[in-house]
This record gives C-alpha cells, structure tokens and sequence, in this order.
C-alpha cells in the first residue's frame, strides 16, 4: 500500500475544512465537514498525553467521521467548542501541591491540592506512575482516575515528596 492510499484510509480532515459547533441542549457536537454535517458527534483522544491535539471525531456507536491531527488549527469558534466538551470527557486535574503522601499495604495514599481543588486518593505501587517524554506524570489511582503533575511546577517540599515515590 502507498503512503498515499495509507494516508486516505486514516480519513484525515483538513483543520480548515471542519467546523465544530456545541448544541447546548444536547450537550453534543455538530460537526460539519466539507458542508456535510453529523449530529451527536464524540471527539477521542486515541493519545491523550503524547498527542493531545490529535482528535477523532465518532458517532456515538463508535464509527470514525474523521480525524484532526491537530485541532488547535480549527477556526477559534470550533476550537473553542471542541475544547469544552473536551474539558468534559478528558476531565485530569493537575497537582499543584503535595501535602502528603503515606503508604501502606501496597498502596500510597495522597493527600494534594490541584486545580480543581484538594483532594485525595490511592495508587498502587509504581505502575501507576508514568513519566512522560516531556517532564510530565501521569497518575492513574485505584477508580481510574487521571491526575497529571508537572513537576518544574511544585514547590520544594512537594518534589521531596514526589521524589520519595518515584
């Protein structure tokens, strides 16, 4: 197979050629792409930290629309609208401060302020920890919820903590 024909079967959009719109009531996406337009439209995140601006647009039974390799180059309307379901779906606080960190059995308990808030949780052992390329880490707790720190962020005392569990 070509390069070509592979990259015609990705079905990549031309940023400039979607529009995006959010329907409030439904609290949905409308995605319009070359004129056609698709009701009740999901954006996905197939690379939710190593490509975060890569987006796949789907019905909601799962059958590819579309792909934007990078959604930052929509008109700033779309954009806009595509970022506050995003901000929906891909719901990750990011830790501010580490007040504290205990661990017992296995597990470490986390005590942290974050942008939405303080708040605590659990993980377990440290393959629930990921470095990512960047600098950044992703903690993933016991009920799978996501929390990403970064680290040239934290104050001193909260990277002695961090450092402890790394």
């Amino acid at each position: 197979m070509s390069l070509k024909d592979f990259l015609k079967q990705l079905n990549l959009a031309d940023p400039s050629k979607v529009k995006v719109r959010y329907n409030e009531r439904r609290n949905s996406l409308q995605v319009s792409i070359d004129g056609i337009v698709y009701y009740d439209i999901i954006p996905r995140r197939p690379f939710p930290f190593s490509r975060p601006h890569f987006i796949i647009f789907t019905t909601k039974e799962g059958e590819e629309i579309c792909m934007v390799k990078d959604y930052r180059k929509l008109d700033k309307k779309s954009k806009g609208n595509l970022e506050r379901i995003l901000e929906k779906i891909y719901f990750v606080p990011r830790i501010t401060k580490i007040k504290k960190i205990k661990y017992y059995r296995g597990e470490h308990h986390w005590e942290v302020s974050t942008n939405k808030g303080e708040c605590s949780f659990i993980t377990r052992g440290r393959s629930s920890i990921s470095r990512l390329s960047d600098g950044r880490i992703i903690l993933q707790d016991v009920h799978d919820n996501v929390y990403e720190i970064r680290p040239w962020e934290l104050d001193k005392k909260s990277l002695e903590k961090l450092e402890l569990v790394l």
